[in-house]
């Protein structure tokens, strides 16, 4: 249950940012950083993932099962270094390491989950996916939404909003469906 809520709650604010990420950048930061809204955008849609990935600690704490946390964490930051040496390497790019990145923390995201479902609790790890799947769905349903509407008003600001008040929306249908 609670990983549900958490689910919920960081999708939302994954693809809201993926969604405003132009607004987002240019309100907070400025003009001058146009270039980050590329590398925002794609990080933005991992938000969810590194959101569950932190409650993943505290649950293998709480379970007293440090060895675990441990190899968790190893595997992350290989994972995460292979990530940045490929983006850096290959990419040449701040896109590109950006993308790689995100990839990796998709992939820390089944390992983390992996470990704490069937090496932590030993269930099926099987089973957790067809018990998340709806959610899954739900989030690229969502995603999905916010490609096929376009937003185009004189302010960044109303821009925003309008996107705030449309992916709500969205959002609100999809969890009642």
């Amino acid at each position: 249950r609670v990983f549900k809520i958490l689910f919920l709650i960081s999708s939302y604010v994954s693809v809201f940012c993926f969604f405003a990420s132009s607004e987002i950048i240019i309100l907070v930061y400025g003009n001058q950083w146009k270039a980050a809204i590329p590398c925002f955008h794609v990080l933005s849609l991992v938000i969810f993932t590194r959101t569950l990935n932190a409650s993943c600690a505290a649950i293998f704490q709480v379970l007293n099962n440090t060895r675990l946390l441990f190899y968790n964490g190893a595997l992350n930051t290989v994972i995460t270094v292979i990530a940045i040496l490929i983006g850096v390497f290959l990419g040449g790019n701040i896109y590109y390491l950006s993308l790689c990145i995100a990839i990796s923390y998709i992939i820390q995201f089944i390992t983390a989950f992996y470990m704490l479902i069937r090496l932590a609790f030993n269930f099926s790890f099987l089973r957790f996916v067809k018990d998340i799947h709806k959610l899954l769905i739900m989030f690229v349903l969502l995603i999905i939404s916010t490609l096929i509407f376009n937003f185009n008003m004189p302010s960044n600001i109303l821009t925003l909003m309008a996107k705030f008040v449309y992916i709500s929306i969205v959002f609100v249908i999809l969890v009642f469906l």
